[in-house]
């Protein structure tokens, strides 16, 4: 198949057909269609406005979101974007748009909201206190002279290693 369903290990991972199948940063939609060939309810999401146009002139059946990210931080966050937004738009592979807000009440929030049409979704993580932050700051601690190399960016390197 064309869009990689005839590796076998990521047959493995895909859930039964029937079920919702995301496909995040599904380009052109060439391994959505193949998804939803096989009985799968895909959500395509793409953050390129082009490979959007791209994957609807494909297939007009082809429902693609787009996304963009609202990150909320207190007044004193220097950075904005923060870096975890710039990462989680990194990790989506597209033009992904990142809003910044500083405001007073705030510890450090992110939401990402995919949209079209009459609809959207969103995932959001919301900090009511930086203490929620400790069990990230201790397995960093714990593990660091584990990691392979000197400067390592992201706890995905703590939690899942390989």
């Amino acid at each position: 198949m064309a869009g990689g369903l005839s590796e076998p290990a990521l047959l493995e991972l895909l859930p039964p057909p029937g079920r919702l199948t995301l496909d995040l940063a599904c380009g052109t939609g060439e391994l959505a269609r193949e998804l939803r060939d096989l009985g799968h309810d895909v959500l395509a999401v793409e953050s390129s406005r082009e490979l959007v146009r791209a994957a609807r002139h494909a297939d007009k059946r082809m429902e693609v979101l787009r996304a963009e990210i609202v990150e909320l931080h207190h007044p004193g966050k220097l950075d904005a974007p923060s870096g975890t937004a710039a990462r989680t738009a990194e990790m989506m592979e597209g033009d992904v748009p990142i809003h910044s807000v500083r405001l007073p009440g705030l510890v450090a929030d992110q939401e990402v909201i995919l949209g079209d049409v009459a609809q959207t979704l969103s995932i959001r993580h919301v900090t009511t206190d930086r203490t929620s932050f400790m069990p990230g700051v201790l397995l960093a601690i714990r593990g660091v002279e584990a990691l392979p190399e000197p400067f390592t960016i992201g706890l995905e390197h703590l939690l899942w290693r390989s």
